[in-house]
């Protein structure tokens, strides 16, 4: 969003005000199914990781209890929080959250705000 707003020179409340316009012209955008983009992302980290299937199963259950509390935020912060959730609640030590995060794209204090929140 900082690139765009910067682009235009719209201020960040210009720049919601401008996408809640753009919701009536793009609806199969604004009403995506983020949870199916969600476990996409989780099962690119476990492809790439390696990881057995109760990752993805734990990753689910996870996303399903989190949804009302992560459903603000990026899909793909969403993504790596979860993904960081599962391999804590299988004892894994292995990858690193780091790790997670470059695989995603998504920077390490992104989702260490995750878990404050």
């Amino acid at each position: 969003m900082s690139f765009l707003t910067k682009l235009s020179g719209l201020t960040r409340h210009e720049y919601f005000q401008t996408l809640k316009k753009v919701e009536g012209f793009l609806p199969r955008y604004v009403y995506r199914e983020r949870e199916f983009i969600i476990k996409r992302e989780l099962t690119k980290i476990r492809e790439y990781f390696q990881l057995n299937s109760d990752f993805i199963d734990n990753g689910n259950k996870i996303l399903s209890v989190l949804w009302e509390t992560l459903s603000i935020t990026v899909d793909k912060i969403i993504a790596g929080t979860v993904s960081v959730l599962a391999l804590l609640s299988l004892k894994l030590l292995s990858p690193q959250v780091t790790s997670v995060c470059k695989v995603l794209g998504v920077t390490h204090s992104a989702i260490i705000y995750q878990f404050k929140r």
